[in-house]
């Protein structure tokens, strides 16, 4: 039987031989090729846009809301994986998520693995920094700045990518516990518990990011 593997938010770092899944609009849009064409030539989409909608489509990746019922049965899927994803969820629609999560990993041996800015490691960056601007760069650098000002119409396409709740190891840990999960912890980059991971990047965007996994609770 083959494993179920899922990797949840993937935006542009799809893995290979899972099932990809993404919230963006432009995920809905790849099915609709000749409507693409015609946002294009009204300008609403531009061209950063319209590439990263044919990158949806060559590499089949799934539309999915994170918050919303995945679509698998019950304790069916072996893993989750989502990389700076999280983050952009509020603090209820995060623990939507979990519970889905927890809901389709199959008991004992489902693992989930998320990957989230490190809040600890870019406060620290904040500290060290000497120059007069520090606070500015540490308040981009979280991604918790206002979120730029579309009109309704062109939000339908463009998602809004800003950050909505941060985290550190241990507060994502406790997090997780809360919900049900047990062998909480946290991971060095390269490491995993999951087997069988195949092109499953374990070190991916290292420099900024802390990495939890966990199991489902019997």
């Amino acid at each position: 039987m083959n494993e179920i593997r899922i990797n949840i938010g993937c935006g542009t770092m799809p893995t290979k031989g899972w099932i990809n899944l993404d919230g963006s609009p432009s995920v809905i849009l790849s099915k609709y090729p000749l409507f693409v064409k015609f946002l294009k030539k009204l300008s609403i989409l531009n061209e950063a846009q319209c590439a990263f909608i044919t990158f949806i489509s060559d590499n089949n990746i799934r539309y999915a809301n994170a918050i919303k019922t995945l679509q698998f049965e019950s304790n069916s899927v072996d893993v989750v994986y989502s990389s700076h994803m999280f983050e952009h969820l509020n603090k209820i629609d995060g623990q939507k998520f979990l519970q889905e999560v927890h809901r389709v990993l199959m008991p004992t041996l489902g693992i989930v693995r998320i990957a989230v800015p490190d809040i600890r490691k870019i406060s620290q960056q904040f500290l060290n920094n000497p120059n007069s601007n520090a606070a500015d760069v540490f308040m981009e650098s979280t991604g918790l700045c206002d979120p730029p000002r579309f009109n309704r119409f062109f939000s339908l396409f463009v998602k809004n990518r800003n950050h909505q709740w941060m985290y550190d190891g241990d507060s994502l840990s406790l997090l997780l516990l809360e919900f049900g999960f047990v062998d909480v912890k946290v991971v060095n980059p390269g490491m995993t518990s999951i087997q069988n991971y195949g092109d499953l990047n374990l070190n991916e965007r290292e420099s900024d990011s802390v990495y939890v996994e966990a199991r489902k609770k019997i």
